[in-house]
């Protein structure tokens, strides 16, 4: 046996058995090696397992942290194209969404749902534009962008506003509401109610939840304030008139409608009846204190109407222009009245000078007035429902008050 000394507290033991060489190597960690063969050694050690458990550690860690370093570069490069994509999403959304705006406010009746798609940057991306009617003066309007990035990753990005109809409003006479109802229509359940007596209704009309109903008993006219009205009230809805107002006889249609004075900013309310007389068809009221409703003024329709019906029947405001109708009867059925004084309507030479109106020559049930935008033109229509078997719709152009077309 023969021992070599190697460096410091290494020492190198060789035995020689027989044909065989067997060696020792005392270090921190204990070797030894046998000679299988004249010129191989075999080396082993007693850890050797812990080393090989230290290496796949080792590269266990390596390959973790390789990972969550390749994730956060392309998570990074995710989140830039998600921005990028977002942020023109976002631009186009924004884009239809004031071209909504601006389209209904030349003709707020054209603001409509809409679809289409736009390709950018190897991206389509899918435009929408839904409009929802909350009243007949508001609208939401929605402008939704959708896009994918992959098969697992739809996006899109959605915009909203109010479309208003402020210039419809003020031509009804404020007669439209700004909120819709606080609940749908899909159970309603009686809120209030009152009675009056004698009498039957003719017609109704609200104006700033204020009832002005007509009656055919005397004093043909009730107005109800409903303003405070309670959950269950079934009383107390009707007004007494401080000042003993009965009508000037029965009403067949009314219109109230809400008047600023342009002069002095003073807010008056007027009720216009269509009255079932063959004189003074037209009647004008002021209800602006609904306690004391007085008439301001009464028109009597051209000598040329006359025949079977030319009572009022039917009549709507709409702007500075009052719309009025009898049934079918000799003469014109269809008047027009200037209102810029509410108090003084003036009946506008449609046709002659001595025979005022439009001729028909039938009897409108019902009719509204509407503004609208055709061919980048401001027209003006009035929608007819009539009792004709052939035309039971029938619209006429009333742009020029001073001549009506169909």
């Amino acid at each position: 046996m023969v021992t070599t000394s190697l460096s410091k507290k290494i020492h190198l033991r060789c035995c020689l058995l027989r044909s065989k060489l067997q060696c020792t190597i005392r270090t921190p960690q204990f070797f030894s090696c046998k000679r299988l063969a004249s010129k191989h050694f075999l080396i082993t050690s007693p850890n050797r397992g812990s080393s090989t458990l230290e290496l796949l550690i080792a590269f266990a860690i390596l390959t973790i942290t390789l990972t969550a370093l390749v994730s956060v570069f392309f998570g990074n490069q995710s989140v830039t194209v998600d921005t990028q994509t977002s942020t023109e999403a976002l631009a186009r959304a924004s884009r239809e969404l004031e071209k909504e705006r601006v389209l209904a406010g030349n003709d707020y009746l054209s603001a409509s749902s809409t679809s289409s798609s736009e390709s950018f940057g190897g991206l389509t991306y899918a435009l929408s534009m839904q409009i929802q009617d909350l009243t007949p003066c508001k609208k939401i309007a929605t402008s939704t962008v959708s896009w994918s990035l992959g098969p697992l990753r739809p996006l899109s990005i959605s915009l909203s506003t109010y479309l208003t109809d402020t210039a419809g409003a003020l031509l009804v006479g404020g007669d439209c509401f700004a909120s819709e109802p606080k609940s749908g229509w899909t159970n309603p359940t009686l809120f209030a109610s009152d009675t009056f007596s004698p009498g039957k209704p003719l017609a109704l009309d609200v104006l700033e939840r204020i009832a002005y109903v007509a009656s055919d008993k005397t004093p043909f006219l009730e107005i109800a304030d409903t303003r405070t009205a309670t959950l269950g009230q079934n009383s107390g809805l009707f007004l007494s008139y401080s000042n003993g107002f009965v009508a000037a006889g029965q009403i067949n249609a009314l219109d109230a409608i809400r008047w600023v004075n342009p002069s002095t900013g003073a807010i008056k309310k007027y009720v216009f009846a269509a009255m079932a007389s063959t004189t003074g068809q037209l009647a004008v009221y002021d209800v602006t204190t609904p306690t004391a409703p007085t008439l301001v003024a009464t028109r009597t329709l051209s000598s040329c109407v006359t025949g079977s019906f030319p009572e009022g029947w039917y009549v709507v405001a709409y702007g500075n222009r009052l719309y009025f109708s009898t049934r079918e009867t000799a003469g014109p059925e269809l008047h027009i009245f200037d209102i810029t004084t509410p108090s003084s309507p003036t009946e506008l030479s449609v046709g002659s000078v001595s025979c005022k109106g439009f001729e028909m020559n039938d009897t409108v049930e019902q009719f509204t007035v509407r503004d609208q935008i055709v061919s980048g033109v401001s027209k003006r229509y009035l929608f007819a429902a009539t009792d004709q078997n052939n035309k039971e719709l029938r619209v006429m152009d009333v742009t020029n008050s001073l001549s009506i077309t169909e």
